[in-house]
């Protein structure tokens, strides 16, 4: 029994380890975009003080300029719809649906503050359209579930 108890600990100081990384390379990972954005930005301000575009430039400096790369699909076509439907069995308040799907897709723990956020946003949005395409079905009490 020791032995077991000796080698499960060993296993949750190892998985301890690898989080620990895995969140040291997400940081790096994020520095890296942000120096490709740094990067993008300055290719395009350089590209339109060349054509001496006034219109992009003055966008550019009030911050409304078009950039490569922001827009970010959480879901593929039709995820969300297929994640909903394995998750609302039972009748349950959207909230909990979008929490649901959130853990199944595994959102939860991996996303950052705000992008996390902007999926459950999403999410809440899926499941709004899921209803009113009547793939959902919503009770007197705002509850939501499978439609039969």
């Amino acid at each position: 029994m020791a032995a077991k108890s000796i080698d499960v600990s060993e296993l949750f100081h190892q998985q301890r380890e690898l989080n620990a990384e895995q969140v040291r390379i997400s940081q790096e990972l994020a520095l890296v975009n942000q120096k490709i954005l740094y990067v993008l930005t300055n290719a395009v301000i350089e590209s339109a003080r060349v054509r001496g575009d006034a219109p992009a430039m003055r966008a550019i400096a009030q911050g409304r300029a078009k950039l490569p790369g922001k827009r970010r699909s959480w879901f593929e076509r039709g995820e969300s719809l297929k994640l909903i439907r394995r998750v609302a069995r039972r009748a349950m308040r959207p909230a909990q649906v979008v929490h649901a799907v959130m853990d199944a897709k595994g959102y939860s723990k991996t996303l950052s503050a705000e992008d996390k956020k902007r999926a459950e946003s999403a999410l809440h949005q899926a499941v709004i359209i899921a209803v009113k395409a009547g793939k959902l079905a919503r009770n007197e009490e705002g509850f939501v579930r499978v439609k039969a």
